[in-house]
């Protein structure tokens, strides 16, 4: 059981996705099934179903791995979503990994990696349109020592949608070096709507309610669980 995986459960309940520690253990029940084992996302499904496991309900697994994740904050509704000024962000080099370098004031520059989090790994990339971030999520660059370090502590709860509703220190204020500049690791882009292929929507929820519980899917009419493995 991965970040991932976690991220994906948590999307599909409308949280931003998992925070750390993503997932634990719950064996406070033994009466539901175990319908999922050897459950494998990469981050970009939109359905558990596109994700690989072992056929519903088989597994080897006992019900001290039934799986429970703690979940971000809840994504906003559309309606309720504030308007923030979009700063652009690229990847240096292109592709799904590099540097980090963020636009401002008709410069680009770069971001520190004090205190930074695969929460705001995940803001970043799904700002470039990935899914988010993969594990592990950061790295640090120290090949370009020309571009201004425009952001440091940035904090991100994993819900924003810019980078602007993140917690940082005032633009170009910080106490860093340039090795200290941030490389992501971003997932598979997100498709675009016109290429989502359709799945089965397969309802999930947390034992409890709230953000943090055992997952808990419904199959054949019946809710059971998800095993850790």
């Amino acid at each position: 059981f991965s970040q991932q995986t976690a991220d994906v459960i948590c999307r599909l309940m409308n949280f931003a996705g998992a925070v750390s520690p993503y997932f634990y253990t719950d064996s406070s029940v033994t009466t539901l099934p175990i319908w999922l084992d050897d459950l494998y996302c990469d981050g970009s499904e939109v359905s558990i179903e596109q994700c690989v496991h072992l056929q519903w309900g088989t597994n080897n697994c006992q019900y001290y791995e039934n799986v429970g994740v703690i979940c971000a904050t809840p994504l906003p509704s559309p309606s309720t979503i504030p308007t923030f000024e979009t700063i652009p962000l690229r990847l240096a080099g292109g592709g799904s990994m590099g540097r980090v370098e963020v636009f401002h004031n008709g410069i680009w520059g770069t971001i520190c990696d004090d205190g930074f989090s695969q929460q705001n790994a995940d803001v970043i990339c799904r700002q470039m349109n990935f899914a988010g971030a993969v594990s592990p999520y950061f790295y640090t660059d120290s090949s370009v020592t020309t571009l201004p370090i425009w952001l440091d502590d940035l904090y991100c709860d994993g819900s924003e949608v810019s980078i602007e509703q993140c917690v940082h220190l005032q633009w170009g204020t910080n106490n860093c070096q340039y090795y200290e500049n941030v490389g992501v690791i971003c997932a598979t882009p997100l498709p675009s709507p016109s290429t989502i292929p359709t799945f089965e929507t397969i309802p999930l929820r947390l034992a409890g309610g709230g953000s943090m519980g055992r997952v808990e899917v419904f199959h054949n009419g019946i809710w059971g669980t998800i095993c850790d493995d």
